[in-house]
């Protein structure tokens, strides 16, 4: 249920941007998802084997997604904008909080923020 925020975050900003204006995505490391019918089909093969009862599983994904690659996968279940731009979430922090501050007092971005 947490995804949903973040999901309909993806449609708002569908709804609030034009169709012509990039989408900046945050692009970082790997992330380790895999999909929930492979989970399903993992749990009932391991629940029928009585030689491996009692034992822990970490059902995963070896090579895993991009931080950007979900970000498409989830902005193309939401109907929303292909990512175009992706920025590493790393360089944010080198932003100084005086520019950040200014960037949030231009009316513009507060009424994004306040639309979101």
């Amino acid at each position: 249920a947490e995804y949903m925020g973040f999901f309909k975050l993806i449609q708002r900003m569908r709804q609030l941007l034009p169709p012509w204006m990039p989408a900046v995505g945050l692009e970082g490391g790997r992330i380790n998802i895999v999909p929930v019918d492979f989970v399903v089909d993992a749990l009932d093969v391991i629940s029928h084997k009585t030689s491996i009862a009692k034992k822990c599983f970490h059902l995963v994904d070896p090579v895993g997604y991009r931080v950007g690659d979900v970000l498409d996968i989830v902005s193309r279940a939401a109907h929303a904008p292909k990512m175009n731009l992706f920025v590493n979430a790393a360089l944010l922090g080198f932003i100084p909080r005086g520019v950040k501050k200014s960037l949030m007092a231009l009316a513009p971005v507060r009424r994004v923020r306040n639309a979101i």
